[in-house]
């Protein structure tokens, strides 16, 4: 029996990227998310301030292939399946991303974007690196829980945000990563 493939190649936003190998492809949980309305945005006022809740089914209906239905936005139900770490570095951060994206586990970060808004988002991947060894930010490959659409992060518009940039009393960058003790 071969090892099952953690990662795979994706042709999208004008790039090739390395996606995490889930049993609900990636654009196709994308199309899913949008027409069930499980996003931030304007029209589902009902989700609004449920960001990292949201991020979390995203993270947690990928990595376990859970079908979209019958879901209820409520943060406790899926915490307890990943592990809050602080870095601090962006250098940290963009190497814990890409051991998780290479075994196959979605990354839940904050950001902040041009507007000064603050959410949390879903990694899934980052962008097929041909000349250069490491992941930077704009590499990133998310699925924004403010609209529900696939996305990179390009540094300008949107970028990692450090805690202490939201609160003086938080300081380094907060991720969510699939705990260790869970297992598909």
């Amino acid at each position: 029996m071969g090892l099952k493939k953690i990662t795979k190649k994706l042709a999208i936003l004008n790039s090739n990227w390395i996606v995490i190998n889930t049993k609900s492809e990636v654009l196709n949980f994308i199309t899913d998310i949008y027409q069930k309305g499980i996003r931030q945005d304007a029209d589902h006022l009902k989700y609004d301030k449920l960001s990292l809740a949201i991020c979390y089914i995203y993270a947690s209906y990928l990595y376990n292939g859970y079908e979209l239905n019958g879901i209820k936005i409520e943060c406790w139900r899926h915490a307890s399946e990943f592990q809050e770490i602080i870095l601090n570095s962006k250098e940290e951060v963009l190497k814990v991303i890409t051991e998780e994206l290479n075994e196959g586990k979605p990354v839940i970060a904050e950001i902040n974007d041009k507007n000064g808004s603050h959410r949390f988002i879903t990694i899934v991947g980052y962008k097929e690196l041909r000349t250069k060894k490491t992941i930077e930010e704009n590499d990133l490959l998310i699925i924004d829980s403010y609209d529900g659409k696939i996305k990179n992060i390009d540094g300008n518009n949107m970028y990692l945000v450090n805690g202490k940039e939201i609160d003086k009393y938080y300081e380094g960058y907060y991720l969510r990563i699939i705990a260790k003790n869970i297992d598909k």
